[in-house]
């Protein structure tokens, strides 16, 4: 991968699994880790830089214990100074140990190491099996991992009991699905990760908008909705706007419950499923029998799975695109999906519960909204002490002698330079009020006018819905102070401000 390989990590995600890795500048690489969503959490971990070696680290959670995981890479580009390499390397690696000992959880450490260990007379070999040894590690792959026969991906686990990790069923397949010249090594442990909290299947509460007759709505609303001259204040106003709203929008398109998948992708159908359910029968048989047919078998399959797949995601955004052509809103938020950006909006924090979460949150926002107000309090005070003279304070009615009120044209060339977005505290959807505009400008205008001459805002309309969002998609999305928090109004109280 390159940086800012943002469409490779939109595949990713969609696909149900997530990412932490560290891409090689240039013409890309480098290490990672990629989980299961549904099963896992990793949590990345500073790593010094080294200059011979390339390092990553993620804890995970276990029933148990804590699992440290590394991956390495050390390349043996520049062959002129391998030499000087290699020396460069056993001082870093034998620092990065002697620090991983420090660190709690158990290691497990994998990668590419680029030494023949499977030659007992080649002396950098032998060099790094005597380093690890004498550090209380133990390597684990014993057989050929790359074209050229050489063993030179590996795994190690310390060797001393109580650090120590079971390695079991390891297996080494040539056929990795990719054009690399390494072989596959996969292994597993006996070790119980602590699930993720969020369940595959939830339930979620839609209503049918396409359904709605429109003619209808206008009829309801010219029937149901009081003459804005019987409102005698702002807040009953409000209160009839929204209550009378709600009414009609849950007659003509009442709530209806449905279960979707959360993680997997709307283009992954049917025949993806099968491709795939028939690629995992094979890679079972094969290292079953491990038989030449088997591999063939399992080769071919794998081919196919990748081309449904591929051929149902192009599919997929091909058709969107196509149908949002015209509408630039809509193509940039199929673009965002692509460039990975609608993923990095849906990160949050873990917690035990939504409500955790959602409290964690609300108490670090808060928080700082108190420090900010205590430190404009203190200055406050710092230039009252000086002699600094203040204006006196005007009330809401003196303001109000300071607006002009609105004539229903006015308010209708506001509508019309507003956007369709809509919040969940609208009583109806902005597009459907766009619609409706004639029908509700009397009552709109109403609100808006009684705000302008009590010169109060309405207390209904200081509700914000707050969204917390990392700062930068490659942020810890555990630490609070990665995310910032974005409030998204109703839009009649956007109609007010503007107005």
């Amino acid at each position: 991968m390159r940086l800012n390989d943002s469409t490779k990590l939109a595949e990713i995600h969609e696909m149900g699994f997530d990412i932490l890795n560290a891409p090689r500048k240039g013409k890309g690489g480098g290490v990672g880790f990629i989980w299961n969503l549904k099963t896992v959490k990793l949590v990345r971990n500073n790593v010094e830089k080294h200059s011979s070696f390339e390092a990553l680290e993620a804890v995970l959670k276990t029933s148990t214990d804590i699992l440290r995981l590394c991956v390495i890479y050390r390349s043996t580009s520049q062959k002129r100074y391998l030499q000087t390499k290699e020396a460069k390397f056993f001082e870093e690696f034998n620092d990065y140990l002697d620090c991983l000992a420090t660190k709690s959880g158990q290691p497990l450490v994998c990668g590419d190491f680029n030494f023949h260990v499977e030659n007992p007379a080649d002396s950098s070999a032998s060099r790094f099996l005597s380093l690890i040894e004498e550090k209380g590690f133990m390597q684990h792959v014993t057989g050929p991992t790359h074209v050229s026969r050489g063993t030179l991906d590996l795994v190690l686990t310390k060797d001393t009991e109580g650090d120590s990790i079971e390695i079991r069923d390891m297996y080494i397949s040539e056929n990795t699905g990719t054009n690399s010249d390494h072989f596959f090594v996969g292994f597993s442990t006996p070790l119980c990760p602590i699930p993720c909290a969020g369940k595959s299947w939830i339930t979620k509460e839609v209503r049918e908008m396409s359904k709605i007759d429109l003619d209808e709505f206008k009829e309801d609303i010219k029937s149901k909705l009081p003459d804005p001259c019987d409102v005698v204040s702002l807040t009953q106003a409000i209160e009839i706007y929204d209550s009378t709203l709600r009414q009609i929008l849950d007659f003509h398109a009442p709530l209806k419950e449905i279960h979707v998948n959360e993680n997997e992708s709307p283009w992954f159908n049917s025949k993806c499923k099968d491709a795939r359910r028939e690629r995992r029968k094979a890679e079972r048989i094969y290292k079953k029998d491990k038989d030449p047919e088997a591999l063939q078998n399992y080769k071919e399959k794998q081919i196919d799975a990748a081309i449904i797949i591929d051929k149902a995601r192009h599919k997929f955004f091909s058709e969107k695109l196509s149908g949002a052509k015209g509408n630039a809103k809509a193509t940039y938020r199929i673009i965002n999906s692509l460039m990975d950006k609608e993923f990095v909006k849906k990160k949050l924090p873990k917690g035990t519960s939504d409500v955790e979460t959602a409290n964690n949150l609300k108490s670090f926002f808060s928080d700082k909204v108190h420090k900010i107000y205590e430190d404009i309090s203190e200055t406050s005070a710092t230039t009252s002490s000086s002699g600094v003279n203040e204006k006196p304070q005007e009330s809401s009615k003196q303001f109000a002698s300071y607006f002009k009120l609105m004539l229903p044209s006015d308010v209708m060339d506001v509508l019309k330079t507003m956007g369709t977005k809509s919040c969940s505290l609208d009583p109806i959807p902005t597009w459907i009020l766009k619609h409706c505009i004639d029908e509700l400008l009397p009552f709109i205008t109403k609100i808006v006018n009684m705000s302008l001459q009590t010169g109060c805002f309405p207390e209904q309309m200081k509700t914000a819905i707050i969204r917390p969002l990392l700062k930068k998609h490659n942020l810890d999305s555990d630490v609070l102070t990665n995310y910032r928090p974005v409030s998204n109004l109703s839009f009649l109280s956007k109609v007010i401000e503007k107005c």
